[in-house]
């Protein structure tokens, strides 16, 4: 087998920790992939598959020669490109595409569908709700483009013709604001605009990640099980993730709420928002299929809650030492000591066969992503 381990289980950056992967093969579930080679090849990162320190470092060859893969992840691979891997977006986006094709079954096929016509909504409710603040501020009247609906066409001209009433207020040339419009409409979509009616897809799995914690937490405050101390730990990191989170929703907030300044010095301000959405991109990365793992578990009783406690551990997106430096002293030692204790009874990585049943409890996941 061509693979080699690192012993360092915290990684330095967000690209060495690398992107999670919606595989549906239980061995290589959430298996990460990242570039390698100065960037000209990719490599996946696995959890040590006994349990213990370090994480398994394996081009797709080896993988391939060692574990009986599924249909949908040969397709997925596919996509895997040294483009699509180097940030969250790209493979989430390589995924649905793959789940369409129905590789993942009829569910995750649908739900694939829904979440892009979601997507393809929501972008132009929030390019909408940008012009109608825009006229707003530049105090012009918004009722008149809403004729025939948001997404007529008839209403898109109006609001076409209002910007340019608006760009002589901001002192912005016409073309540029619409560019600058369009622009912002699509890269503050996955999170939403802090006054929408609605969230965005990140705004509302930080949501979901609060709703996690809280319930790990919990259930570990009260357990008495030994192995409910990987559930802590979890938390712990959870925690961690959702203050840096915060931290950085906020200034996304601020940013976008100015839409005056923001509008007028483009150039410099527009950065800081794409620096903040890309580092919520990476922040939450991986962590809803822990969300739905262990919302499965907490309905099904104490039993299943124990049981999904390794795959938690074994799965969780540790938070790079670049971003919150704190982390590593914090959880280094523990981390040594903890891994070393649980491994997966029965788990013969080495046998690499398919587990039918939990390929298909992984497929169930992916009719509930976002």
């Amino acid at each position: 087998m061509d693979a080699n381990l690192e012993s360092e289980y915290i990684p330095k950056t967000f690209a060495e920790r690398g992107v999670a992967v919606p595989f549906t093969t239980p061995m290589v579930v959430q298996a990460r992939v990242r570039l390698s080679d100065g960037g000209m090849a990719i490599e996946f990162t696995l959890p040590a598959f006994s349990g213990g320190r370090g994480r398994y470092v394996m081009h797709w060859s080896s993988i391939a020669s060692t574990v009986t893969l599924t249909m949908h992840d040969r397709t997925l691979y596919k996509y895997l490109t040294a483009e699509t891997v180097k940030a969250p977006p790209g493979v989430r986006t390589a995924a649905l595409h793959v789940a369409l094709k129905g590789m993942a079954g009829p569910k995750a096929a649908r739900r694939a569908r829904e979440v892009l016509g979601n997507e393809a909504q929501y972008r132009v409710l929030t390019n909408f709700i940008l012009v109608q603040r825009l006229m707003e501020i530049a105090r012009v009247d918004t009722a008149r483009i809403l004729t025939g609906g948001i997404d007529s066409e008839e209403s898109q001209r109006l609001a076409k013709k209002a910007l340019g009433e608006v760009a002589g207020v901001l002192s912005v040339p016409p073309t540029d604001l619409y560019s600058r419009v369009e622009v912002l409409s699509s890269m503050i979509t996955p999170v939403g605009l802090p006054w929408a009616p609605g969230p965005g897809r990140l705004r509302a799995l930080v949501v979901e990640l609060e709703s996690f914690h809280d319930s790990l937490k919990s259930w570990t405050d009260g357990s008495m099980a030994e192995i409910a101390s990987l559930g802590t730990f979890c938390a712990d990191v959870a925690a961690i993730t959702l203050e840096l989170l915060r931290e950085t929703l906020a200034g996304i907030d601020a940013q976008v709420s100015d839409l005056r300044a923001l509008m007028r010095e483009w150039d410099q301000r527009v950065k800081q928002v794409h620096r903040r959405l890309a580092r919520m991109e990476w922040l939450l990365d991986g962590w809803g299929h822990i969300i739905h793992l262990w919302s499965d578990a907490n309905e099904k009783g104490d039993d299943a809650r124990l049981e999904v406690m390794v795959d938690l551990f074994r799965l969780l997106p540790i938070v790079p030492k670049k971003e919150y430096q704190g982390i590593a002293e914090q959880t280094v030692a523990e981390l040594d000591t903890v891994q070393r204790r649980w491994v997966r009874p029965n788990q013969d990585w080495r046998a690499g066969r398919l587990d039918f049943e939990a390929v298909r409890q992984i497929e169930s996941l992916k009719a509930r992503v976002r």
